[in-house]
């Protein structure tokens, strides 16, 4: 058995090594440019009350399966890693445990899947659920049945009624969407990705088609996650006439029209909303994406 740590820190926990590595509480911490690496490991265990926040690489390797605590998962700027080296078709394999489970014809081994938690955004700056993967296959592309499972906390304010699976050939896009079937009780998504497999990630099933959102000229909306209020800057040499808040769908489920309110701060009152993402429309023309929780 062999494990390798280079640069991580941890506090008030301890990782506890065996044929199970098991943080039992406190944080541990991957430091940018880290790699923390596990060979001839069974687990990952990251116990309840414990949390890992991971801003390098966590190489789980061939053998090392990740446990995670559900509403804990792994968070930060880094990603995991884990291979599944069998040289033989994949039926329902989730490489690591990461999350992906993964059924293809794709037979010569070593196929490498990467988790990473910072949420992908479409051109219109519609963002995606806190999780994507990454699906290298070394030689040779086919077509993959895929089971994307998500954690609660990573919905990045997104309704898990209306995920939809998207996939890019790279991160930053572009992204496309594919035919999903969404579980969001069980809090998976499934669908087919056509080869070669890329980036894999969840948006709102009709986030394209959102109005693109603009933004500059001193305007400005806070906060962007709402509870009953939005506070409105409206910048000098301009004067705000009219609010409108839009649902997900295009409907306007507010109106507001304000006798020219000039520079300063305007406070709108929000009705009550269901959780979900909206669209704070001024003047008819700026806008600002808002997330219900």
């Amino acid at each position: 058995m062999r494990h390798w740590i280079t640069a991580a820190s941890w506090t008030a926990g301890a990782l506890a090594f065996g044929q199970t590595a098991t943080l039992q509480s406190g944080t541990l911490h991957v430091l940018p440019g880290t790699t923390m690496r596990f060979s001839g490991l069974s687990d990952l265990v990251i116990a309840a009350g414990a949390q890992v926040i991971n801003d390098g690489l966590i190489d789980l390797g061939a053998d090392c399966l990740l446990q995670e605590q559900p509403g804990a998962p792994i968070t930060g700027s880094g990603v995991e890693q884990a291979v599944w080296p069998i040289a033989a078709p994949l039926t329902g394999a989730e490489p690591g445990r990461l999350g992906l489970t993964i059924t293809t014809d794709y037979a010569a081994g070593d196929l490498e899947v990467t988790r990473g938690h910072q949420p992908a955004v479409l051109p219109n700056s519609a963002q995606g659920v806190a999780r994507w993967f990454a699906v290298l296959m070394p030689s040779g592309a086919t077509d993959a049945g895929i089971s994307f499972r998500y954690d609660l906390s990573e919905l990045n304010g997104l309704d898990p009624q209306n995920l939809s699976l998207f996939e890019a050939p790279l991160l930053a896009g572009p992204w496309l969407a594919l035919a999903s079937i969404n579980q969001p009780g069980a809090q998976l998504i499934d669908a087919t990705d056509q080869a070669p497999v890329a980036f894999i990630t969840a948006f709102d099933q009709d986030a394209p088609n959102r109005i693109p959102l603009t933004h500059g000229g001193g305007w400005s909306a806070a906060p962007t996650v709402v509870t009953d209020h939005v506070r409105i800057t409206v910048p000098e040499g301009l004067a705000l006439n009219a609010v409108e808040l839009l649902g997900a769908d295009g409907r306007v489920l507010l109106t507001r029209a304000f006798p020219s309110a000039g520079p300063g701060m305007v406070l709108l009152e929000l009705p009550v909303l269901a959780s979900g993402a909206y669209l704070l429309r001024l003047n008819n023309e700026w806008t600002q994406r808002l997330i219900k929780p």
